[in-house]
């Protein structure tokens, strides 16, 4: 028997059960109420539960608005096992033994999720592509190419359940898959990017992969993980604290480094600096590579023989100073960043909007991080380091042949 319907205007907000899709939930309501005209205002996948506003007669002209509008989510994530659909419902295709997560690591992936960024749809959803939705293509056991979309995640909580089970909130731009959050956030919580496949071809040189690898390679990762890399040395000439060298190619920052390292000092790092934030807020060195990178200039300079040590590619002249017996092995508080200078410009305290922009500008990759969308984030993790320190321009050091 044919339902009259009739007209019925209003919005109802519905707690939609888990197991049926969004559309099921609004066709059942309509039903129940003859209503002429109805929409909702965004899908919740059928295992979600939640508040669905349904639109119905002149209030449908509103929905729009819904689908366009934030939202947030509360969800628990297993770590450890990935299935084909990437929640509850979907087949075990993967599993990982879980390391220990502390609230430090819960704090660096918050960090890291938030701000704009790209998404690539899951495989499991509504999506059409060439008129054909994506989990008719996924069921048929077929993975086709994605477009990575826009989204936001505006804030992000992360609380540990047991060391197996994440529980987070989220609120987050349209079009946001919380089921592919949840998969992002467990793969680096349960990988750790502890591994970089790569693959050599005949052709490739491979002084210039290992320089790709140790550099952009890994100063990219450290990025994704929620650390502030800077294209710098760091030292230390008292084991409580560090100072870092800044500067563009050539100012002499490896030089400044191993001037102070055969005065005694002790070497953090070389080229790539990481920085993190403590317990404290207070930002932290970690220890990197124990080398030097110096040109054959430079090692002359500081008296330094380069007959035995390697040389890093054969066009450049430029060598790897193997540092064993001061390099310091543990994280040491920032006191201060040091701009170098080549031109004779003085020494100058740098403040406000001066030391954003040196740190900007020294940042490792800059524009990688714009193409990986993480721009917004990063700078506001370089303001909080330009809270922290104190940052200045400096001459490069004179020293005498």
């Amino acid at each position: 028997m044919k339902v009259k319907r009739k007209p019925v205007h209003g919005i109802l907000l519905l707690d939609k059960p888990q197991g049926l899709t969004s559309n099921q939930a609004l066709q059942k309501v309509r039903n129940i109420l003859a209503a002429e005209k109805a929409g909702h205002t965004g899908s919740l996948d059928p295992m979600a539960t939640g508040m669905l506003p349904l639109c119905f007669g002149e209030a449908s002209k509103f929905a729009q608005y819904g689908l366009e509008a934030n939202k947030s989510y509360e969800a628990t994530m297993c770590l450890g096992i990935s299935t084909t659909t990437a929640d509850a419902t979907g087949d075990i295709v993967e599993q990982h033994e879980v390391p220990e997560i502390t609230h430090d690591d819960l704090g660096r992936v918050q960090f890291h999720f938030k701000g704009e960024q790209q998404q690539i749809p899951p495989m499991y959803s509504a999506l059409k592509q060439n008129g054909v939705p994506l989990y008719r293509l996924a069921r048929r056991g077929e993975n086709v190419e994605r477009k990575p979309r826009s989204i936001t995640i505006f804030d992000l909580a992360l609380q540990k359940l047991n060391n197996n089970h994440i529980q987070f909130n989220v609120s987050c731009s349209k079009g946001t898959y919380v089921r592919t959050l949840a998969e992002d956030i467990a793969r680096i919580l349960v990988e750790n990017g502890k591994t970089i496949t790569y693959m050599l071809y005949e052709e490739a040189d491979e002084d210039n992969l290992r320089l790709f690898l140790l550099g952009s390679a890994m100063g990219a990762l450290l990025q994704q993980r929620g650390f502030i890399v800077l294209h710098g040395n760091a030292i230390s000439t008292n084991e409580k604290n560090c100072e870092i060298f800044v500067g563009r190619r050539g100012a002499g920052k490896s030089t400044t480094a191993a001037w102070h390292y055969l005065h005694g000092a002790k070497i953090l790092a070389d080229d790539v600096c990481a920085i993190g934030f403590g317990a404290d807020g207070h930002p932290y060195v970690l220890p990197s590579y124990p080398q030097l990178k110096l040109w054959q200039a430079s090692a002359d300079l500081l008296k330094i023989q380069t007959q035995n040590l390697r040389q890093l590619r054969k066009q450049d002249a430029k060598f790897a100073l193997v540092i064993l017996d001061n390099f310091f092995k543990q994280p040491l508080p920032v006191s201060q960043i040091i701009e170098i200078n080549k031109d004779s410009l003085g020494t100058k305290n740098l403040y406000g909007a001066e030391k954003l922009t040196v740190l900007i500008k020294h940042s490792y990759r800059y524009n990688f991080l714009r193409r990986m969308g993480m721009g917004t984030n990063y700078r506001k993790s370089l303001m909080q380091l330009a809270d922290k320190v104190q940052v200045s321009s400096k001459n490069r050091i004179n020293i005498k042949s």
